[in-house]
């Protein structure tokens, strides 16, 4: 793993100082590959993004957090009441 991050930091260097690339004879630098994903819609995008948005407003339960104090909540302190 360090040795392949030395290499590429070795070839960031190379490639992006103006004095090695013409020492070493590089004239031109690749055209850097964008990074994107091409996927379909998928069907149920737009009804789980509205049952998530009513769970946030409406639940307050969305993580495991929430919901183990939700649980203490319900077993120690609401009985006293």
């Amino acid at each position: 793993m360090m040795c392949c991050l030395f290499f590429y930091s070795l070839v960031d260097y190379i490639l992006l100082d103006p004095e090695e690339r013409k020492r070493l004879f590089i004239e031109s630098l690749p055209i850097p590959y964008p990074n994107f994903v091409i996927r379909a819609p998928v069907p149920w995008h737009t009804t789980r993004k509205k049952a998530y948005e009513f769970c946030k407003q409406y639940l307050f339960t969305i993580g495991p957090i929430p919901l183990a104090l939700q649980k203490i909540w319900c077993t120690e302190y609401v009985e006293g009441i």
